[in-house]
């Protein structure tokens, strides 16, 4: 690519060679030579100095929870007796509602020296998003041009995936899902069992249900403590999230992407708490490109269901009623189910009613701000009622002002 100076200094070749044409003056030819020469000499020395030029690129935390600061790391050396002139570079980095913002930065890298750069980044959605050099490019020590360091390509190979994880955030009125399975998790099945032996002793968390309180202990210690159980009864918590695309925010991005990170923020925090009553988890999800299924068992395996969340993309191309009968055959009982969607019509309704009646423990999380204008999830949701399956709609406004 020639800068404008590269510009100026062909105008000038060609004018001058237009004078020698005209005059006839032979002698000025060594004149035009040098002209010539200059710029051709620097290219080589440009091509030479590139080829030891090395450069290294790394993130401080590659994952992060989102809104969470991390910073780029650039260095460059130049190795050799040859000088770069001047590094054109420019950074590819996450930006607003997903789109990718590029950053600019110029350094002068002379022979056996090293320069540094860092560029702090944030991610507003959770996602995960590829960062690092998008095109380096060296100018020459006359300024006439630039030269690619690096290809496009070989510039993508080497991007780096920064990724930006889910925040968990409290839904309110869920405390009796985890009261029900901390109370099912560590209750004993016959009393003088090897399940029915203490193995720890904490403080009460929420959730925790006051039959398994120490109290004599409690008195002692002026604070509650909860008896953990060697081998507790351990069931399986199947929890199934459906991220569709509402129609009234179907051409609406931003929009979108909040629902995402609301979904996402959510659910991590109904996972971790199932982690927390100890009971086995299995997380599923029907995306574009298929099924993806998770499993879980202890609290410290949260980060992996975080990453999990993170990669989640949208549901829409499943019907939700098929879903649950393709996770819940007879052959293969849970005892928890829980369905956390943006949607919900009359066959799954219907779905959930049967699973209740073959002895699950059903709930519902809807996430849903328009509710009082469908008439067909209105109903749903009264049958579900009427057959005492518990639901809680979310109103994704009710949360707006959520603190991290």
């Amino acid at each position: 690519m020639i800068t404008w100076r590269g510009a100026g200094y062909c105008f000038l070749i060609v004018i001058i060679s237009a004078a020698l044409a005209y005059s006839g003056l032979l002698f000025l030819e060594i004149l035009l030579l040098s002209l010539i020469f200059l710029p051709i000499s620097s290219a080589a020395f440009l091509l030479l100095s590139r080829r030891l030029l090395w450069i290294w690129q790394d993130l401080e935390f590659s994952t992060v929870e989102r809104e969470g600061l991390t910073n780029l790391q650039i260095q460059m050396q130049q190795k050799g007796f040859w000088s770069n002139g001047q590094i054109d570079f420019v950074i590819r980095m996450p930006g607003n509602h997903s789109q990718p913002v590029f950053a600019r930065k110029q350094l002068v890298l002379m022979a056996g020296s090293i320069s540094h750069a860092s560029f702090p980044m944030t991610c507003t959605h959770r996602g995960i998003y590829p960062v690092g050099l998008w095109r380096i490019r060296s100018r020459d020590l006359f300024g006439l041009f630039y030269l690619p360091v690096r290809t496009h390509r070989q510039c993508q190979r080497q991007q780096i995936l920064l990724t930006a994880l889910p925040v968990p955030q409290k839904i309110t009125d869920l405390d009796h899902v985890f009261v029900f399975l901390s109370e099912q998790n560590h209750q004993a099945q016959h009393i003088g069992d090897e399940i029915d032996a203490v193995a720890n002793l904490r403080a009460q968390r929420p959730g925790d249900s006051l039959k398994r309180a120490h109290w004599k202990l409690s008195a002692r210690l002026n604070k509650i403590m909860i008896k953990e159980f060697e081998s507790p009864f351990r069931r399986e918590c199947l929890v199934i999230l459906d991220l569709a695309r509402p129609e009234y925010l179907a051409n609406n991005q931003p929009g979108l992407l909040d629902l995402a990170d609301f979904f996402t923020d959510r659910a991590a925090y109904l996972i971790q708490q199932v982690l927390e009553t100890g009971n086995q988890l299995r997380v599923v999800s029907y995306q574009a490109d298929g099924r993806a299924a998770y499993s879980a068992d202890r609290p410290s395996d949260f980060y992996q269901m975080q990453l999990m969340l993170a990669k989640i993309d949208w549901t829409d191309h499943f019907a939700v009623d098929l879903v649950i009968a393709e996770e819940t055959p007879v052959q293969r009982q849970a005892s928890v189910l829980v369905l956390m969607t943006t949607r919900l019509d009359l066959a799954s309704a219907q779905y959930l009613i049967e699973l209740k009646n073959r002895g699950f423990q059903v709930y519902l999380l809807l996430v849903d701000e328009q509710q009082t204008e469908n008439s067909l999830q209105q109903e749903a949701l009264q049958g579900l009622d009427l057959a005492q399956i518990a639901c809680l709609v979310i109103n994704r406004h009710a949360y707006k002002d959520d603190a991290r």
